[in-house]
């Protein structure tokens, strides 16, 4: 009988953009023991953002978008222009940051925390 992991609800928050002010990908994020992630984005000044995530199944996997729940190939993503916070759901071990700013001049800070939902 294999052993059982603890329950850990939620992970540390970490950094996973800093003040960008241009469109960029994250470094890799480890979602390992967790199936979602909360994200907190952090729009200074004016502007209009685009983020996306990214997955792979193992650290060294090729990124690909996360699509939709009904399946048509789009990317799951969130639109803003002001704070946002947003939940991913299903997410594989590891993902990655996708932002695109749309129009603006802003700057871009994005927190994440793994979640068990």
């Amino acid at each position: 009988m294999g052993s059982l992991r603890p329950y850990v609800p939620k992970a540390d928050t970490q950094v996973a953009l800093a003040a960008v002010d241009a469109s960029t990908l994250s470094a890799r994020l480890s979602m390992a023991d967790f199936n979602s992630v909360l994200m907190h984005c952090d729009v200074t000044g004016t502007g209009d953002w685009t983020i996306s995530i990214q997955g792979a199944m193992t650290v060294d996997g090729t990124l690909i978008n996360m699509g939709k729940v009904d399946g048509d190939g789009s990317a799951y993503s969130i639109q803003f222009t002001v704070d946002a916070y947003t939940t991913f759901r299903g997410v594989p071990d590891w993902i990655a940051i996708n932002a695109i700013e749309n129009s603006g001049t802003s700057t871009l800070t994005v927190t994440v925390q793994g979640v068990n939902l």
